[in-house]
């Protein structure tokens, strides 16, 4: 049995490549924040599907790649993870606050770092380096670039569910013991449920199946669970580094460092209910 046009995971990785040139257009032509985040989705789509489907690419092709799609990733993010902090953390908490002097401060550092990280981004996304990956990533538009097997429906439902087994293991092995946690292995648990949510929705891509829509639906809801413990980390680091250089009792040093301990304490995770939620979606097929 054969495959649509719109099945084939030429299609899909299509979709995946057009989403990181628009994104890369968004981002060289706009200050919108919207740009760097999708661009980075769409690098790590991109290397899901990578992962997910190379046994139906040529030898060789796919690892290469997808490295070259998380070095982009990885200084997409850099930016990303700085507008974060600023547009949904550091302003919102100084417009609650009626403009505090020190919030104020903060905000102006702050600033200073989004705007010479974005000038570096533009950079590298003018670089040689990038505009050889796209030209390497976009074979995969095409057909003709895969191996026969990958327009056959029960081939592509076997990889599918062989990937998606294996990605559904290594979660449980960390999800089940959830509540006995450390941090380090919590953070392990989060970026692997992230792994199996891409590996899910590039699998339904292709077959859209009802339970593997509900699996991912799942999966979100987990994630959010673990989302704020990650993102106060990840504060934290930020608001350390951009103001390591400034003098202890520097507005924006105090202001970073409050901030942090605020961010600190709105974590709720709910160790108990998170393992809940995996024991359940743990007994559902994805595919």
């Amino acid at each position: 049995m054969g495959l649509s046009i719109n099945q084939h995971p030429a299609a899909i990785m299509a979709g995946f490549n057009r989403q990181i040139l628009s994104s890369r257009d968004w981002t060289l032509t706009s200050e919108d924040p919207e740009g760097p985040h999708q661009l980075r989705v769409g690098l790590r789509r991109l290397r899901s599907g990578l992962w997910l489907f190379r046994p139906l690419l040529p030898p060789g092709y796919a690892k290469p790649l997808s490295l070259q799609a998380r070095w982009l990733g990885q200084e997409t993010g850099h930016l990303r993870d700085l507008e974060v902090l600023l547009y949904e953390t550091v302003q919102p908490y100084l417009k609650a606050t009626g403009g505090d002097k020190t919030l104020a401060a903060l905000d102006r550092h702050l600033t200073v770092a989004v705007r010479r990280q974005k000038q570096d981004l533009v950079k590298t996304l003018h670089s040689e380096r990038v505009a050889r990956f796209l030209e390497e990533a976009d074979p995969l538009n095409c057909t003709g670039f895969w191996i026969a097997s990958a327009g056959q429906a029960a081939a592509l439902r076997d990889l599918c569910r062989a990937a998606l087994d294996l990605r559904h293991r290594q979660a449980h092995d960390l999800g089940r013991h959830f509540r006995g946690l450390d941090e380090p292995d919590r953070h392990e648990f989060r970026k692997t449920l992230k792994k199996l949510r891409y590996t899910a929705e590039c699998a339904n891509a292709v077959f859209a199946a009802p339970q593997t829509k509900a699996y991912i639906k799942q999966l979100k809801v987990l994630q959010e669970g673990l989302g704020a413990m990650n993102d106060a980390v990840v504060a934290r680091e930020i608001l350390t580094s951009i103001t390591s250089d400034l003098a202890p009792d520097a507005p924006a040093r105090i202001a970073a460092m409050a901030l942090a301990d605020v961010r600190d304490s709105h974590v709720n995770l709910d160790k108990q209910r998170i393992q809940k939620l995996w024991k359940a979606l743990a007994k559902k097929d994805p595919l």
